[in-house]
């Protein structure tokens, strides 16, 4: 008996530090993702090619080589002056207003209305002004509109007889952004293969950035860890690529290039493993495309009834709201998870490294890696 009390402690000593460490490591990255020095990931003032030479040099460091595939984008950004002055308050861009993404730049005084004060709404030429109780998640576009929209906190808006709006925006043509491409190679020339994106929407003007914490770098961290586990375990019989796209946030661009760019035959890729928004997760996880791939999802769910690795499985059908999706339509078995939960920060500034509580990473880290391992 006092034997087997002894094998016990032993497991538990090893097997709890092997999880911390997996945070640990996410963690890192996460930090380093959401900082300010990165601005946001997107493209003002070049965070998503900051975040790209971190993340190769971050496979590097793994004994991986990165390979970067250059594409181009149209992006609508906000890189100079954001603010407004309401009486004599001004209101801070990310926390006391945000901008409809596709916003054109404006310079104006308004004089605010009886009727804005009473109905929350008012158009003045091409600007309108929305006063919100709580404002809605930050865009970012590949265009811009005749309007540009203010979305205010209604608090600061209202009984102010006047407002001084100030919007610098650019449209920026043929920027290059890049995916990054790691790969392990296996016995075989077919291919597992794992991904992540690892934009977001950047900034609002020079001051205010969205760290973008659970969108996407909660994901990004996970596909780095697990490139980080795979390279040392012994050689897998498929081999398995890690990719992390830019341009998602702006309508799934990086891996709808990849797509029609592929790095290796699509036809060699067995299954797809998406991973985005894994911040949350007390109420388990959904897995996209679950329900039309029964036989991936029968067998992902089949593992946590075994070990017990996340509190639930949810499925549900096709959808275009990651970068599964361009992979799934040209025929490659390709399921997306994210985490369901109380956790619901999302395209804000709140959204920080330090904010997410991840209490299902490392439950998914391990169904992964078991999926990958062994369907």
């Amino acid at each position: 008996m006092l034997k087997k009390i002894v094998l016990v402690i032993i497991s538990v000593v090893f097997v709890l530090p092997l999880a911390a460490q997996n945070q640990d490591y996410a963690r890192k990255i996460l930090k380093s993702l959401c900082s300010p020095e990165f601005h946001g990931r997107g493209y003002t003032f070049g965070g998503d090619s900051l975040a790209a030479d971190y993340l190769c040099n971050e496979f590097k460091s793994l004994g991986i080589k990165p390979i970067m595939q250059p594409f181009a984008l149209t992006a609508n950004v906000f890189d100079g002056d954001a603010f407004i002055v309401a009486g004599k308050d001004t209101l801070k861009a990310g926390r006391d207003f945000v901008v409809n993404p596709s916003s054109q730049s404006v310079n104006c005084d308004i004089k605010l209305s009886k009727v804005f004060r009473k109905y929350d709404t008012l158009q003045v030429a091409d600007v309108a002004l929305l006063a919100v109780d709580k404002l809605p998640p930050q865009g970012i576009s590949n265009h811009q509109d005749k309007i540009t929209k203010f979305y205010i906190d209604k608090s600061l808006i209202h009984n102010k007889k006047r407002a001084l709006f100030k919007l610098d925006v650019q449209l920026k043509h043929g920027y290059i952004t890049h995916n990054i491409i790691g790969i392990i190679p296996g016995e075989t020339d077919t291919f597992k293969v794992i991904t992540a994106h690892y934009d977001h929407v950047g900034t609002l003007g020079r001051d205010a950035y969205f760290p973008g914490a659970h969108d996407n770098a909660s994901g990004t961290a996970m596909v780095l860890d697990l490139a980080r586990e795979f390279v040392s375990m012994p050689k897998q019989h498929y081999s398995i690529a890690f990719i992390l796209f830019s341009g998602e946030e702006i309508g799934l661009l990086g891996s709808y290039y990849y797509t029609r760019n592929p790095y290796f035959p699509l036809s060699k890729i067995k299954t797809l493993i998406n991973l985005d928004m894994l911040g949350s997760g007390d109420d388990g996880i959904m897995v996209v495309n679950g329900s039309v791939l029964e036989d991936e999802f029968d067998f992902l769910v089949n593992i946590n009834n075994t070990s017990n690795y996340v509190p639930k499985i949810q499925s549900r059908g096709e959808a275009a709201n990651s970068d599964h999706y361009f992979f799934y339509k040209k025929g490659v078995k390709s399921l997306y998870i994210y985490t369901l939960g109380t956790y619901k920060e999302y395209h804000n500034i709140y959204d920080r490294a330090e904010a997410i509580p991840m209490p299902a990473y490392d439950g998914i880290f391990k169904l992964v890696k078991d999926f990958v391992t062994d369907y």
